[in-house]
């Protein structure tokens, strides 16, 4: 096999949408917002992968956009599963998940199936009116790396255009920031003339700033491109607009409720919905903004969120393949469909964690797209979780966007397992390899090098931490130099708290089991 065709797909997710619509007990309520009847959805997405050459396709790689780990308050995920199972899985800094399928052969004339089923739950929304009166300081939001995105330009999102910037200077900065997302709101919701013509559809805010025409794409990007030029952070959310009754236990199409809308942020109150696309009323010959879309979702029209717009273009899916003799490989998207479903799986994310103490971990992450299978099935909670499999999960946990690195290792080639996510660390110096230039990505990884590195990502992302108090572990003097301020730090942070009987074992390598547990606690100490 001497040759490898890549083949970039840009389409429209396509979800068999399953849900049984069924109201939680209790609406999720802050101070500053209350979820409004929230529902269960079971989500379904099919794409078939068809030769439709003459010759065996070998090795076809397809890595497929599966959905997000939503921070938007009127939606969680609940799991996800994709079939077969996905060699590795992706979490970019949208919070987007990727998976990547390896299908060994598909004939002649031959479809192979990849399917995706999530479940979630999702809700209208409504903000208090306390919220246009708040401050807003963006410090700390923007010491993540990960957040600086949401004030920069990018895909669609062309903030430091020279249009975008002068309509921005138009609006008054003295508001607070909700009012200020208020006044970008009505322009946009009031601006645009909706257009389906492709000279218009799907170009992106400068296009929108403009021809002043467009479809949900322009509405959404040129409220986020305009927000973003006036530093006021804002992404664009992509999914489903349902705004018909669905029929009960019975399949409903979807295939024309494609959709994007828009997001701010604000501080202490988080992610902020407003969907300024098309509802506007006019009194004599004036557009007057409809405010029932901003800082609100209504509950019988549904915003099902699949992703998040991305500032680097990337397809939503990708195949690459390998042959003898020249084939082609295609996909074909399936049925779009929705169907309410009663109740929600509680089967665990792999066959062998039933019985495990790190099961709860597992299913966490594993539904967040940090963790992977290790066999198609089977997690292996009792197996010493390799450096290359702790780098892989760890750069899942900080959603690192894939990085080249200057730092090479002679043991990890291109097409290495674990290669992208090795560089990707490697970049951001959470790992490094030995004197000799070696990573050793097959080798166990102790606790101590484990914590090592856990310490490098609390660095990287400048996470505060108190006054740091001396480990008490009765083996405290077996851990190596290098590693001694590292465990001091993760110990007080309570990333790593020690085992049993007042031990850190620094030499003992680490468990699978106790990787989602370390990564559970970064995750709930940083957050």
């Amino acid at each position: 096999m001497n040759n490898r065709k890549p083949i970039l797909l840009l389409i429209i997710i396509v979800m068999l949408l399953q849900l049984v619509v069924v109201p939680l007990a209790n609406a999720d309520e802050t101070d500053n917002y209350r979820v409004l009847e929230s529902k269960r959805y079971k989500l379904k997405s099919v794409y078939e992968l068809v030769n439709t050459g003459s010759y065996e396709a070998y090795s076809v790689k397809t890595t497929i956009l599966v959905g997000a780990i939503s921070n938007s308050p009127y939606q969680k995920n609940l799991n996800y599963k994709v079939t077969p199972w996905p060699k590795y899985t992706y979490v970019d800094s949208a919070g987007n998940i990727y998976a990547e399928v390896i299908i060994d052969r598909i004939k002649p004339k031959e479809t192979k199936t990849i399917t995706i089923e999530k479940e979630v739950e999702n809700g209208g929304i409504s903000y208090s009116k306390d919220i246009y009166n708040m401050g807003a300081d963006y410090t700390e939001f923007l010491e993540n790396i990960n957040n600086k995105q949401y004030i920069e330009a990018g895909n669609k999102v062309e903030s430091t255009a020279l249009e975008i910037k002068a309509k921005a200077s138009d609006f008054d900065l003295s508001n607070t920031k909700v009012e200020l997302a208020k006044d970008i709101y009505d322009f946009v919701n009031t601006y645009i003339t909706y257009d389906l013509n492709t000279k218009y559809a799907n170009k992106g805010a400068l296009s929108a700033i403009r021809a002043a025409r467009g479809v949900c794409d322009e509405y959404a990007t040129l409220f986020t491109a305009i927000s973003r030029a006036l530093n006021l952070p804002a992404r664009v959310v992509t999914g489903y607009w349902i705004d018909e009754p669905l029929k009960q236990e019975s399949w409903n199409d979807i295939s024309d409720k494609a959709h994007a809308w828009a997001e701010f942020y604000l501080p202490t109150v988080g992610w902020i919905p407003v969907e300024p696309t098309l509802i506007y009323s006019t009194y004599n010959g004036v557009r007057t903004p409809n405010h029932e879309y901003f800082a609100n979702l209504k509950t019988d029209e549904i915003h099902l969120l699949y992703g998040y717009l991305q500032n680097k273009f990337r397809n939503d899916v990708s195949i690459s393949y390998s042959f003898y003799n020249s084939t082609s490989v295609d996909i074909k998207i399936g049925q779009q469909a929705v169907m309410p479903v009663g109740s929600i799986s509680n089967s665990d994310a792999f066959t062998d964690i039933g019985s495990s103490w790190a099961k709860d971990y597992i299913n966490k992450l594993y539904n967040n797209g940090i963790l992977f299978a290790k066999q198609p099935g089977l997690y292996k909670p009792s197996d010493n979780i390799t450096r290359a499999e702790f780098a892989a999960y760890l750069v899942n946990t900080l959603k690192l966007d894939p990085k080249t690195s200057d730092i090479t290792f002679k043991d990890v080639k291109d097409d290495s397992d674990y290669a992208s996510f090795i560089k990707t660390a490697a970049a951001y110096k959470l790992i490094a390899g030995d004197a000799q230039g070696y990573f050793r990505p097959k080798d166990p990884i102790t606790r101590q090098d484990a914590a090592a590195i856990m310490k490098r990502a609390i660095e990287l992302f400048n996470i505060d931490y108190a006054a740091l108090m001396e480990p008490t572990f009765i083996d405290n003097n077996q851990v190596s130099l290098y590693a001694k301020s590292a465990v001091k730090l993760i110990y007080n942070m309570k990333i790593m708290t020690g085992k049993p009987g007042n031990l850190f074992e620094p030499k003992s390598y680490t468990t699978r089991a106790e990787a989602s547990k370390i990564l559970d606690n970064y995750i709930n100490v940083t957050r």
